[in-house]
């Protein structure tokens, strides 16, 4: 007698939930629910919502594909509801942008337990509070952050130096780094194992003393970053021991160049940040 198929619906709830958890939220927002009563009930354990990866413009997403005129929706509104659904267990955390100063402290309270952090960039840029709002403090346990044109990395990398021990990611683009936050991040950072600083300026002595001082380094992505020449040879040496070295594109600036206004600035289309570096 042939065995009937075991039908999806039947699947043990743990099995159902170690699933759900790697489908991303609009699969478990718009499709996951309502495929049957049991996805459905799986979908309400906190353990789902552990990765919490926003798509970075939300009003372009299928989340919002019902409304004809998008910005009735309410951005703050949607990150409180999948942030509460984590129940505070959220390990992983990617903010969308028009993240609202509300939600970052919201966030702040309410994921207590975050390993990996992205910060949208119209906050971090532009809002000198920001490190305020968020309360680093508040996560012993973070392991990787990523920025994108800070408005003072430095004061980040203090903050996650004194209270964050596990730390060992760091990927910024689009900054500005001079010596005093070369300084925060060699001192600070002593577990640094992944450092990206594409598309950014830095002069060529703060690189080597990055390259002197983070012995740890495993990973470090300096590519298309203006301050040094991608052919130094003493840069070049230096990182001979770190696993993936990438300057590619990398140039010294001109001097008709120092003091040319931020708008200038255009991201390369072949820079690519991969989560898969530090997930």
């Amino acid at each position: 007698m042939q065995m009937e198929a075991p039908k999806w619906e039947d699947l043990i709830m743990d099995c159902l939930v170690n699933v759900f958890g790697r489908v991303g939220i609009e699969s478990l927002v718009l499709d996951v629910p309502f495929v049957c009563k049991s996805w459905y009930e799986a979908t309400l354990d906190s353990r789902c919502w552990r990765s919490l990866v926003f798509p970075d413009d939300l009003l372009k997403s299928r989340i919002t594909d019902g409304y004809e005129d998008k910005e009735l929706f309410d951005v703050g509104k949607f990150i409180r509801f999948v942030v509460n659904r984590s129940q505070k267990s959220a390990t992983v955390l990617a903010l969308p942008k028009n993240c609202a100063r509300t939600e970052l402290i919201f966030v702040g309270k309410q994921c207590p337990s975050l390993k990996y952090l992205s910060l949208p960039f119209d906050q971090v840029a532009f809002d000198r509070d920001c490190i305020i709002l968020i309360n680093i403090e508040r996560w012993k346990d973070l392991e990787s952050l990523t920025l994108e044109n800070v408005f003072d990395l430095k004061i980040f990398v203090s903050q996650v130096g004194i209270h964050c021990k596990n730390f060992v990611a760091l990927s910024v683009l689009r900054a500005k780094i001079y010596y005093d936050t070369t300084l925060a991040i060699t001192e600070m950072l002593p577990k640094l194992k992944y450092l990206v600083l594409s598309e950014s300026f830095l002069e060529r002595k703060n690189l080597l003393m990055i390259l002197e001082s983070c012995q740890a380094l495993v990973h470090l992505d300096v590519s298309y970053c203006e301050g040094f020449e991608s052919d130094d040879e003493e840069i070049l040496q230096l990182a001979s021991h770190i696993k993936t070295f990438k300057c590619q594109g990398s140039r010294r600036i001109r001097d008709d160049e120092l003091f040319r206004d931020d708008d200038d600035w255009e991201l390369d289309p072949e820079v690519d940040f991969d989560w898969g570096l530090i997930l």
